[in-house]
């Protein structure tokens, strides 16, 4: 990885990782990729979790972009023992709106395994781009920014659209379901 800060021995950022993910958080910690191609025949990025009480921030910033992988998952998080109420923040922030710098993948996090607090959040900043199905996530998409969510998609949380963010779907057979509240401003 050519610009990754980690902020905690049990995140690690990885070039090019075979069948694991090329960004991988256990128990929390910080990563923040900029300018970087990542690639993975796994999950783009996973988050482990099996301690209480820990949150893992993730940033995929300017430049940063991942290319295709065969699996089609952008975030997996994995919940066993004491860790269903672990957080994962994931922030799309690499400006890749417009290009062939969008952030493409599946967002899972089984909400069967969620507890307390134990929630994923994801926020599309402004003049980013996100396209995938997700089954659990909290969402917010800034003005400025996009999302494309993929026919069976469910929000487990709160979707939050800030004026001028644009959201579509592929189907209007089956419109997104959201469980939390939806905010419009």
């Amino acid at each position: 990885v050519r610009a990754a800060s980690v902020s905690s021995p049990s995140a690690t950022a990885l070039a090019d990782s075979g069948t694991h993910s090329a960004l991988r958080v256990e128990n929390g910690g910080d990563i923040n990729v900029l300018g970087t191609v990542m690639s993975a025949t796994g999950p783009d990025i996973s988050a482990y979790f099996d301690t209480v009480d820990r949150i893992a921030n993730i940033t995929i910033g300017t430049g940063a972009y991942f290319v295709a992988n065969a699996d089609d998952t952008l975030l997996l998080v994995e919940r066993v023992n004491g860790g269903s109420n672990g957080i994962v923040n994931l922030v799309i922030d690499n400006g890749g709106l417009g290009t062939d710098k969008t952030i493409t993948g599946n967002i899972i996090d089984d909400p069967a395994l969620l507890t307390g607090d134990g929630r994923t959040n994801v926020t599309v900043a402004e003049g980013s781009a996100w396209s995938g199905r997700t089954d659990a996530a909290s969402f917010t998409i800034a003005a400025g920014g996009s999302a494309f969510f993929e026919e069976g998609s469910k929000i487990n949380g709160n979707l939050t659209l800030e004026a001028g963010a644009v959201v579509n779907g592929a189907t209007t057979s089956e419109a997104l379901e959201v469980l939390g509240d939806g905010v419009f401003e």
